[in-house]
């Protein structure tokens, strides 16, 4: 429920959320996002609510977060596998070699298969008691979140917002400089790797 509370008050910095600017707060006393923890605890209760009507409802509702979560990984996975190199990024300390890019693609066509079965039927015969209603479910999702953006939002929202826009920042204690970092296992020589943008910062009495 942290998680995505913080994930909420991100998405509400972005705005892309309705009400961005009363969503995108942090408590002064707990520098937490308790409107929106308090939001996430009101949803989840009116789903939990949901069980008490129907089981094949809430089963639909946990298939389809499953799906939507999956989505988010695979989509990055995806384009990040296909577009590494034109972004610059250099390879962490563990990485799979030229094995990386196969192992990104099978993760994908897996979770694309994985997806395609959680939205099959629970039960034959299938009837209306029964039927497996994530397709709904997702259909709603995304036609509501598309006719948004195709009626409103796409003349407005940006996509995520940097959290550092100059190299220097120093009026919120910010440092932002290019390193070399260095990697390799104990005994071995270091591997130079490329420079790479790091922010450091700092406490605002250093100094004092």
């Amino acid at each position: 429920m942290c998680y995505t509370a913080r994930g909420l008050w991100s998405f509400a910095r972005d705005g892309g959320l309705p009400y961005s600017n009363f969503w995108y707060n942090l408590d002064p006393r707990t520098k937490a996002p308790l409107r929106c923890v308090w939001l996430i605890c009101l949803i989840n209760s009116l789903l939990v609510l949901i069980n008490l009507g129907s089981t094949i409802a809430m089963n639909a509702i946990f298939s389809a977060c499953a799906i939507c979560t999956d989505w988010s990984y695979i989509i990055a996975i995806f384009f990040f596998s296909l577009n590494r190199e034109k972004m610059g990024v250099p390879r962490g300390p563990f990485h799979m070699g030229k094995l990386s890019k196969p192992v990104m693609m099978y993760s994908c066509i897996w979770t694309l298969f994985v997806s395609i079965v959680f939205v099959f039927p629970n039960y034959m015969p299938v009837n209306k008691e029964n039927m497996n209603y994530t397709v709904v479910i997702l259909g709603a999702v995304f036609i509501g979140a598309g006719g948004w953006y195709a009626i409103d939002a796409k003349k407005w929202f940006i996509g995520p917002k940097a959290n550092i826009d100059a190299d220097d920042d120093s009026s919120y204690g910010i440092e932002v400089r290019s390193e070399d970092y260095e990697m390799g296992s104990a005994g071995s020589d270091p591997v130079k790797s490329n420079r790479i943008k790091v922010a450091i910062m700092e406490s605002p009495d250093k100094g004092n």
